[in-house]
């Protein structure tokens, strides 16, 4: 038993083993819905549902079968926004989002304009000054001799 992590020990649907967890994984709810089971194993109170109540899951299915479907017996997606506003009638709706910059965020966007505007800049300085080197150039006609 102490070389394998599945070595269990049956009881009426109650396993035992090295590990609870895998113990209950493998174990099925046929001792948890009978009191001379539970009392025999001393734990606790016996489940009381009726058995007319309908389900997917067996009172043999493990516990495993079970929890690998989430325990959802009935799963169905039906999304009416129209629904939703004709009933609880909100009388606003609206979207907010609230974050703050940390100083390396807003150190870093600083950075950033900063070297937008030098890089903007130049380009202005640049053109400017080529305009006016060609204002102040006077293109003399020359005189041509015959």
């Amino acid at each position: 038993c102490g070389l394998s992590s599945k070595c269990v020990q049956s009881s009426r649907g109650m396993m035992a083993g090295c590990y609870p967890l895998e113990a209950l994984l493998q174990s099925t709810f046929q001792c948890f819905y009978n009191q001379t089971c539970i009392n025999s194993h001393n734990i606790f109170q016996a489940l009381n549902i009726s058995s007319s109540t309908s389900s997917q899951f067996f009172i043999n299915s493990s516990i495993e079968s079970i929890l690998n479907k989430l325990m959802v017996e009935d799963y169905s997606i039906n999304i009416s926004y129209e629904n939703y506003f004709s009933q609880c009638e909100p009388l606003l709706c609206s979207y907010s989002y609230s974050g703050h910059l940390d100083i390396l965020a807003m150190t870093s966007n600083i950075i950033g304009i900063y070297g937008g505007l030098v890089i903007i800049a130049r380009f202005i300085v640049v053109f400017f000054f080529k305009l006016y080197l060609n204002k102040n150039q006077k293109v003399s006609p020359q005189e041509s001799e015959t």
